[in-house]
């Protein structure tokens, strides 16, 4: 099924539903995007005007992977509007199931802070931008258990007011429990007065009615939640009373009589709730505003910002049952509250946590810090400590866990020059400028890294030429056009950013050629073709983009042959590996030929391709002279072999290769004539060899190497030509220093809340 968007993309739908509600149902669009379709009659013209609104004044990007926000509108071969794209979100849990007590699941007391921090990070944002979430039900929170980030669902469901068109598009539910008591009362009120209302109150409530300090409420509701074992508030009972061990419950009845279990003369009524003084006052102070001072002036209610901070001091005092290794308390506690309301409770809890390969933590070290450098970046870019972040869930230092949808297209190494993305999208790039590569309208080298352009969300190097992809999908390419590998229609180099193409989800360079999917999953290519690496049946050179095929959810441009993975896992080749396949083929391969199934990411070098398949399992084929395919030898192969387990990133240098485990680790192997490996040695290697932790994206040049660990640094070694290391010299290095701080990372970045 076809449908397009606002401004004339195209979007090819997949034939059956992955999920269905009572509103539409979700398909699959591209890539990282799905499609909800309304049911007939649903798509009101109000709701139209709210989603129109929403998609033209979007939050901060940084938290668009983690909302449902509407990103296009879609229409079909009618014209007629039927629902809108957003981004796929990974869910595995809804964030209610986290408040059953006593607990099945393997989430510690630190893990539920983390994901308390994320929740508070999306609202931030989605406040920020002026928007009110209204309906705070625990199922429109999703969770994905494996990394603590959260998603929020249904959002053409949020309350908007529109100061332009000086109108507001209501929230018109809201879950027992989670509304304001300002709020209830006033829709009392109105219903006392109008009967007929009472099953509609939002909606025909005179305005207004969802405001950010209703929202603020509802948001330390579930703090306390995931802080008190899943129990609400609102289960106070007088404190004279005999604490019964039957859950509460919650409801709006609750929230009207003031039942706040902690405020004077009351106490909670499960056993199951830790004692209020058994936090740090701080975290104390902030429960005592949201539900307390806050009843009688909702503006004393803590924001989502002072709740990230508190819980951010609080994660500094946390100290590790020797019990129960899930709980972990203030360490101003003699004994272990969570274990004493076990105790009261008389749960059947297990001493250890479940195990759960999922879950499992894995804490790092990350390796020696050099000392920092003299940079010379625009001030733009050093502000960039102002991004909004997101934190992964983690036993000892807030810590990552890795999983198979991180990006690799925030850095990458050319030839010699290199280009990255700092943390608030502005691209930045070094090294030679022979041709402009570096964008800065000039063609002097930089040997630090200078800022190019804002709002970057991908980026891939050539041997001489830049491809950057911006947040409204418009393609940009500058640097050396020789073959029309910039796709402008010309031959003529270009030293500044060049507009090129609309729509497209994703690109790759290398050598002389240049290969993009649009948002249709359409694979294009354009740029030099001796050998046929275009794909498109020819030899000929191609100055624009040129149509090859469609179902392609990845890409990798070679040095001179190009690798594609359509939707079903097929690995395709054409181009030349200077090598011959076992079904003959061999130099100007211009057509696709079939390498194996069941890929799900892929990179090329100069003559070796790497493909990952969906088990992690990395595979190799090509050239093997210096060691690159990491099978232990240099005999070439013409067919894949398998190198290594558990992988989750992959980058073809010309002759070496970079690889990253699920743990984080990265490994090397192949050529390392100027330390492009990494290993503090000049030796090839013919095997994969460990070079540092905590890595979340890498990228191999032609001869040297980038990337980022997790706590946003940029590291880079190897042949340092032109300064394309970007440490301010052109001395090479045999092992990692680090470049800068702040840089984006591929899956939410892991700073504090500003």
């Amino acid at each position: 099924m076809m449908v397009t968007g606002i401004n004339g993309i195209s979007y090819r739908l997949d034939p059956t539903a992955v999920g269905s509600g009572g509103e539409g149902d979700i398909y699959h669009a591209f890539i990282t995007k799905v499609a909800k379709v309304y049911k007939p009659g649903v798509l009101t013209q109000e709701l139209k005007d709210k989603l129109e609104i929403m998609i033209e004044n979007p939050p901060n990007e940084s938290v668009l992977s983690q909302v449902a926000w509407p990103l296009d509108m879609i229409f079909d071969d009618k014209g007629q509007c039927s629902g809108f794209i957003m981004s796929e979100l990974s869910i595995n849990a809804e964030l209610g199931e986290i408040y059953k007590y006593p607990s099945t699941l393997p989430i510690s007391v630190h893990q539920k802070i983390n994901i308390a921090q994320n929740i508070c990070v999306v609202i931030s944002e989605v406040h920020k931008a002026g928007y009110i979430f209204g309906d705070f039900n625990p199922r429109n929170i999703g969770l994905n258990k494996d990394t603590g980030l959260v998603s929020f669902l249904d959002t053409d469901t949020y309350h908007v007011v529109d100061p332009v068109r000086d109108c507001t598009y209501r929230c018109n539910v809201c879950a027992p429990g989670y509304a304001a008591p300002e709020l209830l009362e006033k829709c009392s009120d109105y219903v006392a007065e109008n009967p007929t209302a009472s099953r509609n109150a939002y909606a025909q409530t005179p305005l207004p009615t969802f405001t950010q300090e209703t929202d603020n409420f509802a948001l330390a509701i579930h703090i306390f939640k995931l802080l008190m074992n899943g129990y609400t508030p609102f289960g106070g009972i007088i404190e004279t009373s005999s604490v019964s061990q039957s859950s509460p419950g919650i409801g709006d009845a609750a929230v009207r009589r003031d039942s706040y279990c902690f405020k004077p003369g009351y106490k909670p009524q499960s056993a199951a709730i830790p004692t209020l003084n058994a936090f740090p006052q701080e975290i104390a102070d902030l429960f005592t505003r949201a539900f307390i001072a806050g009843r009688h002036d909702p503006k004393q209610r803590p924001s989502a910002v002072d709740w990230h901070l508190a819980l951010n001091n609080y994660l500094d005092s946390l100290v590790t049952c020797s019990h129960n290794p899930l709980h972990q308390y203030d360490s101003k506690n003699d004994t272990c509250p969570y274990c004493d309301a076990d105790r009261r409770f008389g749960a059947v809890v297990s001493e250890k946590p479940v195990e759960s390969s999922a879950l499992k933590q894995t804490a790092y070290s990350p390796p020696p810090r050099t000392a920092p450098k003299q940079k010379t970046v625009l001030a733009a870019v050093q502000a960039i400590k102002n991004a909004q972040t997101l934190i992964a869930i983690g036993e000892q230092e807030p810590t990552i866990v890795y999983r198979k949808e991180m990006r690799s297209d925030i850095i990458s190494a050319g030839s010699e020059h290199s280009i990255a993305l700092a943390a608030d999208g502005c691209l930045l790039a070094w090294g030679s400028n022979k041709y402009g590569q570096l964008g800065d309208g000039t063609f002097n080298r930089s040997l630090n890294p200078i800022s190019i352009i804002e709002n970057v969300v991908a980026v891939s190097a050539g041997a001489g030429h830049t491809l950057a992809i911006t947040n409204d999908g418009d393609l940009w390419a500058w640097g050396n056009n020789e073959f029309g590998q910039l796709g402008d229609g010309t031959f003529e180099d270009r030293q500044s950013p060049v507009k090129v193409f609309i729509g497209v989800a994703a690109v790759s360079a290398r050598g002389a050629h240049t290969l993009a999917i649009t948002n249709d999953g359409i694979l294009w290519a354009w740029g030099n073709n001796e050998f046929g690496q275009l794909g498109d049946g020819t030899f000929e050179d191609r100055n624009s983009p040129v149509k090859i095929m469609d179902n392609v959810k990845a890409i990798a441009a070679g040095n001179v042959d190009s690798s594609v993975v359509t939707n079903d896992g097929e690995l395709l080749f054409w181009g030349t590996y200077g090598t011959t396949f076992d079904d003959g083929a061999s130099v100007g391969q211009q057509d696709d030929m079939k390498i194996m199934d069941d890929v799900i990411a892929v990179s090329s070098g100069s003559y070796h391709t790497m493909a990952i398949t969906s088990d992690g399992s990395l595979w190799a084929c090509g050239w093997n002279g210096d060691g690159q395919l990491g099978d232990g030898s240099t005999e070439e192969h013409s067919s894949p072999v398998k190198i290594m387990d558990n992988v989750i990133e992959v980058s073809a240098g010309d002759i070496h290769t970079m690889a990253i485990t699920a743990d984080g680790v990265l490994w090397a192997w192949g050529l390392n004539k100027y330390g492009q490996l990494g290993d503090g040695t000049k030796t090839n290697r013919y095997s994969p060899i460990k070079i540092m932790d905590g890595v979340v994206a890498v990228s191999a040049g032609q001869d040297h190497t980038l990337a980022i660990t997790d706590d946003g640094v940029l590291w880079s070694w190897g042949n340092n030509k032109a300064g394309k290391l970007g440490d301010g010299s052109t001395w090479k290095s045999l092992n990692p220093i680090d470049v800068m701080e702040n840089m984006m990372l591929p899956f939410g970045n892991l700073n504090i809340l500003i």
